[in-house]
């Protein structure tokens, strides 16, 4: 066992990012002996067309690679990484690499990949879902929230099959793209008990979609006073007389009803679907409707859907996606326009959180459509909001009196779909007196994430299941000024040993961000200079990492009490993220109660430094800490000279590997094979035939591998 402290790693640069390795890790400290199983983490490692990330766009765009840490073995840790490639990487690939296809190539554009002719792709780099039980397999997804889940096999790290077929999902828009924009949730939901999976595909319109840009409420609004009190609006409304009196005598037909509605909404479509998910056979889609009638439409997007025994809970995310956040630098040369442009194009997300909620038993009164069904049954869904922005929640499985308990983290004044760019000036405050007060940042730290403006909150809020009450019963609210800086990620004990959920969240742990002086920028400042719910003062936020930064923390907090009970906070300089709860082999002496089991295990985490010297991230380690002891610090640090990380997100646990059963396989002929044959006619027909010689290309390939 390697008894230095730490192994320095060279300057981690993408292209070692992407490199796919089967290490045995060095360890640093006491290895406990009753790690077990095996922990999953997925991150997003640059594009096929920006490997070195030069193009400083937003480090959330980047394929996926898995990591697999296996406890397996006493005394030792191996680590398997892989990058995933379902069927349009094959097609990102061969376009990069070949000049006969350059004008399908995908580009980065801000936060998605997309090709004008191919369309976008599915980057498989935010999250897992783990399937206990489901056909007697441990069975593991892997999500996104721009496409659909996948299968994955947790032995090989392979991308078996997408959940759902092409036509069982519904596109955001309605141009037939071959790889079709689709709008899910990175954190689909499983009951083991019903042996249900449970997510979303859901659309924006185009007006929905235009509302995200500042100034367009009150353009709206101001046009429609023109044209009040226009003396050509008196004459256009008496010659649309006659067309309005034959749209109306149409409507009576319930055919024409429908394709007016259709081309009404026009090519981008507003609507929210719950699908289900058996572990064969279709998926099941039902209409999700708001109680007066009207269709749920999503403001934001739906990066996390919730379970309970009863009830099924939505929220419209704090992560915004306007216009702003598919462009990185349009506009090189000219700095102070990009800058104004950028105002004006992002708002902040929305500073209140809407959660939906979903009756179960709502589902079997209804049973739902087979997927490609073009009309599904509706279910009416109940709003509550809650103050605070939220992109993570968790609910307890229980529903004691019929009352519904979530856990929130509000990372309130913190947009985590913005990045660093070098157009980014220093706040004022750290730049007067200077002579030149513009300075761009470097690009080791474009495409990283802002720092948060307020304090994070953490909050359990009881909400009544029955009735129609739009407000929490309950509200518990924990934050720190010390710690509670950007609470990001979590992690729990999400099984017991028959492999159950607990019935309770007794205890959670979150990781923080911090805050970082080189990560203050004055765009950051103007977007939340008038935050709703503003906690500790924009000045004094800014003043207080003037010196020193807010290092990031790993807190462990007590649900019943509604309070951290254990933190560790980390030296200056470290990044934190990746949390993951893993149980111990066998249970401690004492700990039979769900509340003691819920912390008797380990956390990993991945840990990243970065070197104040070249704002650059120069190592990176997996720290493993006593679920019961976080304030002690890690028992033991796991590393290696070739092992370069970035930017890693969730995480998954299974206790044994097994490969996927072959009961579910979806191929890439008869996924595509419709969409190529009847491939859009909006393009040109050369590029049509290219697209169809394209498919037959990457289906030739398949076969020879």
């Amino acid at each position: 066992m390697d008894d230095s402290s730490t192994a320095t790693a060279k300057p981690s640069q993408t292209p070692a990012v992407r490199r796919e390795l089967d290490l045995q890790l060095q360890i640093s400290g006491h290895l406990p002996d009753d790690l077990q199983g095996h922990v999953f983490i997925v991150g997003p490692v640059g594009t096929l067309s920006n490997p070195d990330d030069r193009t400083e766009n937003t480090a959330l765009n980047g394929d996926g690679m898995v990591y697999r840490l296996d406890f397996d073995q006493p005394g030792a840790v191996t680590l398997k990484s892989r990058l995933l490639r379902p069927f349009e990487y094959r097609a990102d690939e061969i376009t990069q690499r070949e000049p006969r296809w350059s004008r399908l190539k995908f580009q980065d554009y801000g936060v998605v990949r997309f090709s004008k002719p191919l369309g976008v792709r599915n980057e498989l780099n935010t999250a897992f879902l783990p399937l206990p039980g489901l056909e007697g397999q441990e069975q593991l997804l892997v999500t996104y929230d721009v496409g659909r889940p996948y299968l994955l096999d947790p032995d090989s790290l392979e991308v078996l099959s997408p959940i759902g077929q092409n036509r069982e999902w519904r596109s955001a828009v309605q141009h037939s793209y071959l790889f079709k924009p689709i709008f899910s949730t990175a954190h689909p939901v499983y009951d083991c008990f019903t042996q249900d999976v449970f997510t979303v595909n859901y659309g924006r319109s185009i007006g929905n979609f235009l509302s995200a840009v500042p100034g367009m409420q009150a353009l709206s609004a101001l046009l429609r006073r023109i044209w009040h009190f226009s003396p050509y609006n008196v004459i256009l409304q008496f010659l649309a007389l006659p067309f309005t009196w034959l749209i109306q005598q149409l409507s009576r037909n319930p055919g024409f009803a429908r394709r007016w509605q259709k081309l009404r909404q026009g090519l981008f479509p507003d609507f929210v679907d719950l699908l289900r998910w058996h572990g064969t056979g279709k998926l099941e889609r039902w209409r999700l409707i708001l109680p007066d009638g009207s269709h749920l439409s999503i403001k934001q997007t739906m990066h996390q859907i919730g379970v309970s025994k009863d009830y099924l809970v939505l929220l419209d995310t704090a992560f915004s996606t306007g216009i702003e956040q598919l462009f990185n630098n349009p506009l090189p040369r000219l700095p102070r326009l990009e800058r104004f442009l950028r105002r004006w194009l992002e708002l902040p997300p929305n500073a209140d959180s809407l959660f939906y909620i979903v009756k179960r038993r709502d589902l079997e009164r209804t049973p739902g459509d087979p997927a490609d069904h073009d009309d599904p049954p509706q279910i009416r869904v109940r709003p509550v909001a809650i103050a605070g922005e939220a992109a993570h929640f968790l609910t307890d499985y229980e529903n004691p009196d019929g009352n519904l308990t979530l856990h929130v983290s509000h990372i309130c004044a913190w947009d985590v779909a913005e990045w660093i760019r070098s157009i980014d000036k220093l706040p004022r405050a750290y730049t007067q007196g200077r002579k030149n007060n513009f300075r761009r940042f470097s690009n080791p730290l474009a495409g990283q994430e802002l720092n948060p403006m307020d304090i994070s909150r953490l909050g359990r809020y009881t909400i009544a299941g029955e009735g129609t009450s739009a407000v929490p019963s309950q509200v518990r609210m924990v934050a720190d000024t010390r710690y509670t800086w950007g609470t990001g990620l979590y992690a729990f004990r999400d099984r017991d040993a028959q492999n159950a959920p607990p019935q309770k969240l007794h205890n959670l742990y979150w990781t923080t961000f911090g805050l970082r002086k080189n990560l203050m920028t004055r765009f950051a400042c103007q977007l939340y200079k008038h935050y709703r719910y503003q906690q500790v003062p924009q000045a004094e936020i800014i003043e207080s990492v003037k010196d020193r930064d807010v290092p990031a923390c790993l807190l462990r907090l007590d649900t019943q009490r509604m309070e951290i009970a254990d933190i560790y906070e980390f030296p200056v300089n470290y990044f934190v993220s990746s949390p993951q709860f893993i149980p111990r082999r066998v249970a401690s002496e004492g700990a039979d109660t769900a509340i003691a089991l819920s912390t008797d295990g380990y956390l990993s985490c991945v840990v990243l430094h970065l070197n104040p010297e070249r704002n650059q991230l120069d190592r990176a380690e997996i720290w493993l800490f006593d679920g019961s002891a976080l304030a002690s610090g890690p028992l033991c640090k796991l590393h290696h000279p070739e092992l370069q990380l970035n930017f890693t997100l969730h995480t998954a646990w299974l206790p044994v590997l097994t490969h996927a059963p072959e009961t579910y396989r979806i191929t890439p002929l008869e996924d595509y094979g419709e969409t190529v044959a009847h491939y859009s006619r909006l393009f040109p027909w050369r590029v049509t035939r290219q697209v169809r010689q394209l498919f037959s290309e990457l289906l030739h390939q398949l076969d020879a591998d």
